[in-house]
Order: structure tokens, then C-alpha cells, then sequence
């Protein structure tokens, strides 16, 4: 049960982001109290899910540990060991609008939200019948989140660009030495009290405006480059390496606090002192950065009608791409205003409550319905699908209680 467990959270955690996750022998090493992961090769399309102009141009995870407390697991600590993450970051080659593909992804992308809406639902649903056993799960559950110690060493992040000016490439990165987040060895005066130090070691942040890149290198030698990179002090460092350590106490009570002068949460923070430069040349690149993504978000916004032709003798097309680009919100607000559109949207709303309604109860809908309910989800969008399931739950939640109340 356990190994199926810590196999479910790593495929569903991290299995998205890294590649050559093999989880077959977690049972075996379970057994022995911890687990190994070595030399993790980071995803390229590990940052597809949020939606940014970036991928991922190389990466690797050194070596991840799970050492947990087999005999013992909601008491004694739960250690996360992790070491030598590099990752390097440059910006996403423009791509061809694909109309199919574009919708495929936004269908699939709301489909998994709408699934994790209807998830926490049932399992809201399930806590109210079996509330004793949930809260004992949830205490033990807790216990063991509180006992979770982190230990990074070892972190690399870095973002390259020799596509926006191939002239002056440039990059910058943020570096970490060690990170570890474990529960305070000294005990509180108040025994409530739960506390959890926070230690950052040479923690900086540089801007080289003139770099090799280091993206383009063999998966190979990556490694040993950012290391080597890494401790360098030849960067030209917006917050040179500084270290921090934080102390955090709560106060876990479920009473009302009765005194302003207890905090709910208490943080204490030790700061060497910080050195912030920035020359002029990092601040036009800077600038010059935050121009470009300003860009590309636009550009993602309306390549749906950006023409594939140059300008240059092609100017009507472009000129129609711009009445397009700029007319289409109108269009559409003109359109939504119509009575027509008010009308059917209300059609739809009352058919998509009806047939969710349906669906929630396990009753089997026909192949008409099902095709419904299918166009309702693809025309509208996800915060106008959360009210109308919202309203389902409300009105299924007083069925239920009629029902048990009869």
C-alpha cells in the first residue's frame, strides 16, 4: 500500500516534468527505508502547463532521496533529499497557428479542470458520511506533512537568449547552495506551538550581458558546466551570494486567539547584509526583456489571423490581419449582446444542469445527450461551466437531504 502510494505521488508529481521515471522497484527499496532516484532528465515540454513563451533547452536532476520512516511513518520525519538541479531555460521558437491542435489542447486543458472540480466535490461528499474516519485520516495525514524535512543542494536555474539579439546574447540565473526546511531542534516554551526552521545558503542572482550558451552543449557535459558555472564568481551579480535563515512558528489551535499580541503564524528572519547592482547595460536588458514578452503575449493573443507572408507585397493581407486583430473583441462583445445569443445560452444552461443532474445521480444518458452536453463544455467557457455545476451540487446536496430527511 505504501509503495503504491509514494508511486502515485511521484508519477502524478513529478512524472510530468522529468522523463525515464521508472517506479518498478520502489517495493524493494521501500523496504530499506528510502528511495533513489538518479540522474533525471527534465522534460522539454515541462512548461508547457503554464503557459509560458519558454521551454526547456536542457535539465537534469541529480539525484532525488526519499528516506521514509517505515516502521514508524506518521511520527518520525520524512527526509526529501534533492542535489544538483540544473535547468536551462530559453525562449519557445515561434510556431504556425494550428486551429485543431490550439483546440484540442484548450478542450483537454478544461475537461481536467472541470474533472478536478467534480473531484473535490465527491470527495467533500464522502468526508460528510464518513466524517470520523476522515478525520482521523487527516490527523494522521497532517502529522506527517509536519514531520516533512526538504534538503536541496545544489540549484541551478538559468534562462539563456541568443534568439532576440544573436549579436549580444545573454542570461541570467539564480544560484543556491544548500536549502533545508526541518523542524526546530529547540522545543517551544508553549508545547501547541509547532516551529520549522528555514536555512538558505548563498543565495544569488546574476545578469551576464555578454555569455557563452551553455543550452546548446551535448546533455553530457551539461552537468559539469553548470556546476562549474555555478561556483564561478566571474558573474555580473544583481544579489551577490547571500545566506538567510528563517524561523517559523504556528500555532495549530482550532480555538479563536484570544490575544492580539499572539499571532496565528510567527516568522523571524536573519539577513546578512544584501548587495543589490545593476549597471546599465543589465538594466537595457532587462528592459529590452520585459519588451519582448510583452511581444510575444501579443503575439500569441492574435496569431490566429497573423498572415505567413511578408509584407512586402502583401500589404492587404496585413491590413486586413490588423482590422481583424483589433475589430474581433467588438465583434464579439456585439455579438454576445444580442437577444438571440441570450437565449440560447439560457437554453443551454437549463439543458446542461438537466443532463449534469442526471449524470451525478449515475443515471446512463443517450448518445444525443452525451453530444450535448459535449457542445455545451466546447462553446462556453470554464468560469461559465463552474456556475452552472456549482448550481448542480447546491440542487444535488438538497435532493440528498429531502431524501434522508423522507
Amino acid at each position: 500500500m505504501l509503495e503504491g502510494l509514494v508511486a502515485w505521488v511521484l508519477n502524478t508529481y513529478l512524472g510530468k516534468y522529468v522523463s525515464n521515471l521508472n517506479t518498478d522497484q520502489l517495493s524493494i527499496a521501500l523496504l530499506k527505508g528510502a528511495v533513489e532516484l538518479e540522474n533525471l532528465p527534465l522534460r522539454k515540454d515541462a512548461l508547457r502547463e503554464f503557459d509560458l513563451p519558454f521551454e526547456v533547452k536542457a535539465g537534469v536532476i541529480g539525484k532525488i532521496t526519499l528516506q521514509i520512516p517505515f516502521y514508524r511513518p506518521h511520527s518520525d520525519p520524512w527526509v526529501i533529499c534533492m542535489s544538483q538541479l540544473n535547468l536551462i531555460i530559453g525562449p519557445a521558437p515561434p510556431q504556425e497557428y494550428d486551429e485543431v491542435r490550439e483546440r484540442e489542447a484548450e478542450r483537454k486543458q478544461k475537461k481536467q479542470l472541470l474533472k478536478a472540480l467534480e473531484d473535490k466535490w465527491k470527495s467533500e461528499c464522502e468526508q460528510k458520511g464518513e466524517s470520523y474516519w476522515y478525520s482521523v485520516t487527516a490527523s494522521v495525514v497532517t502529522r506527517i506533512v509536519e514531520n516533512i524535512e526538504l534538503k536541496i543542494q545544489g540549484v541551478h536555474l538559468r534562462f539563456e537568449d541568443d534568439f532576440s539579439n544573436p549579436d549580444k546574447p545573454y542570461a541570467f540565473g539564480v544560484c543556491i547552495k544548500n536549502v533545508s526546511a526541518q523542524n526546530c531542534s529547540k522545543e517551544p516554551a508553549q508545547k501547541l506551538i509547532r516551529q520549522k526552521e528555514l536555512e538558505i545558503s548563498e543565495f544569488s542572482v546574476y545578469w551576464d550581458s555578454e555569455c557563452t550558451m551553455l543550452g546548446d552543449l551535448p546533455s553530457t557535459e551539461v552537468q559539469e558546466r553548470m556546476s562549474k558555472c555555478m561556483q564561478s564568481r566571474e558573474h555580473q551579480y544583481i544579489f551577490e551570494p547571500v545566506c538567510a535563515s528563517v524561523l517559523v512558528r504556528r500555532n495549530p489551535s482550532k480555538e479563536p486567539l484570544r490575544s492580539r499580541n499572539t499571532p496565528r503564524i510567527e516568522c523571524q528572519v536573519q539577513l546578512e547584509p544584501l548587495s543589490l547592482r545593476l549597471s546599465q547595460v543589465q538594466y537595457q536588458q532587462i528592459m529590452a526583456f520585459l519588451k519582448e514578452l510583452d511581444r510575444r503575449e501579443r503575439e500569441m493573443r492574435f496569431r490566429k489571423w497573423r498572415p505567413k507572408l511578408p509584407i512586402c507585397g502583401n500589404c492587404r493581407l496585413w491590413w486586413m490581419f490588423a482590422i481583424n486583430a483589433n475589430l474581433n473583441e467588438n465583434r464579439e462583445q456585439r455579438r454576445q449582446g444580442s437577444w438571440e445569443f441570450a437565449l440560447h445560452r439560457a437554453r443551454d444552461a437549463k439543458l446542461y444542469t438537466s443532463l449534469y443532474f442526471q449524470r451525478l445521480k449515475g443515471l446512463t444518458l443517450s448518445p444525443q445527450e452525451e453530444s450535448e452536453l459535449e457542445r455545451i463544455e466546447d462553446e462556453q467557457t470554464l468560469e461559465e461551466l463552474q456556475i452552472l455545476r456549482e448550481t448542480v451540487y447546491v440542487s444535488f446536496r438538497k435532493h440528498e437531504e429531502i431524501a434522508e430527511a423522507s
